[in-house]
C-alpha cells in the first residue's frame, strides 16, 4: 500500500476463483491479515437505498404500522435514479428529491400484499410477501427512501463479505494414508488430494487438522498463508459482487486518505 494522487493504492493480485448469479469467490495474493478485514468491514460502508420512513393513509390489516414500516425497509430495492446521501445533500439532511425518493404500496383484500407492488421511484429487487390483507381490509401507504450504510442500520448491507487465509498441504506421511482405512476413507470422502504443497480449502484443512490430532503419525504439515486470501462474497442488494468488492476498496481508500490528512 503506497500514498499516491487522491489517496491510498492498494497493491494486490486478483483472481476469480467461481462465480454465481448472486455471489463470487477471488483469490487476493499479497496482502496482509490487517488489510483483508479492513476491505471486509469497509463493506459495511458501502451506501445502497432503503425505505426510511412510511407515511399511512390506511391499514387494515393485522400487522401495525410499526411493523409494516420495518418490513418495508428491509426489502432490498432497486432506484430508478440516482440520490445524493443526504447528510451531504444541499437540503442540509431535511430530505429533498435529490436525496429522496418516492414509493407506494397500495392493495385490498382478498390477498397477500407483495413487494413487487411497490410503485415509484424505486422498485423490489425480489418479490417477497409483505402481509395479507382479508376480504374488506385496505392497505395504503407512502414511503420515503434515502441512501444509508450498514453502520447505520442493517437494512442497509450490500452484501456478505468473508474471507479464509490459503492453508497449503505441505507435507504427509503417505504410508500411513495407505495403510489406515480411515483416514483413507475420508480422503476420499472429502476429495482431498494428497500431493505436497497443494491448495487446500477450509473444510479440508479442518478434516486433515482432525486427523493430525487423532494420528499424530500422519505427520501432517499445513501451512496457513499470511499474505494469500480467499474472499466470498454474497450480494444481498442490486449491487453485484464484483460492485460490492470495488466499492470496499474505494470506502477503505477514502478512510485512509481523510486519516491521512488528519495526520497532516
Amino acid at each position: 500500500m503506497e500514498e499516491g494522487e487522491g489517496g491510498y493504492k492498494i497493491k494486490m493480485k486478483v483472481e476469480i476463483l467461481e462465480k454465481g448469479k448472486d455471489w463470487i469467490k477471488i483469490k487476493i495474493k499479497d496482502i496482509d491479515f490487517t488489510l483483508a478485514n479492513a476491505i471486509r468491514r469497509s463493506s459495511y460502508e458501502i451506501y445502497i437505498p432503503a425505505i426510511d420512513e412510511v407515511e399511512f393513509f390506511v391499514n387494515d390489516s393485522v400487522l401495525y404500522d410499526e411493523i409494516l414500516a420495518h418490513r418495508l425497509g428491509l426489502i432490498p430495492l432497486i432506484p430508478s435514479r440516482e440520490i445524493n446521501i443526504r447528510e451531504e445533500c444541499e437540503c442540509k439532511g431535511k430530505g429533498c428529491k435529490k436525496c429522496t425518493l418516492k414509493v407506494k404500496l397500495e392493495g385490498k383484500g382478498k390477498k397477500m400484499v407483495y413487494s413487487n407492488d411497490i410503485e415509484g421511484e424505486a422498485k423490489a429487487l425480489f418479490n417477497m410477501p409483505i402481509v395479507w390483507l382479508e376480504e374488506g381490509q385496505e392497505l395504503k401507504c407512502v414511503g420515503y427512501v434515502k441512501m444509508g450504510n450498514a453502520l447505520e442500520h442493517s437494512k442497509y448491507q450490500a452484501g456478505l463479505v468473508v474471507f479464509n487465509p490459503i492453508f497449503k498441504l505441505v507435507d504427509f506421511n503417505k504410508s500411513f494414508f495407505e495403510e489406515n482405512e480411515e483416514s483413507k476413507k475420508i480422503i476420499e470422502k472429502f476429495k482431498i488430494n494428497l500431493e505436497k504443497n497443494t491448495e487446500i480449502n477450509e473444510k479440508q484443512f479442518e478434516i486433515l487438522d482432525w486427523i493430525k490430532e487423532k494420528y499424530p503419525e500422519s505427520k501432517i504439515k499445513i501451512e496457513i498463508s499470511e499474505k494469500d486470501f480467499i474472499f466470498y462474497i454474497e450480494t444481498y442488494s442490486y449491487l453485484k459482487p464484483e460492485e460490492i468488492f470495488v466499492k470496499s476498496l474505494e470506502s477503505l481508500n477514502q478512510n485512509l486518505a481523510k486519516l491521512a490528512k488528519e495526520i497532516k
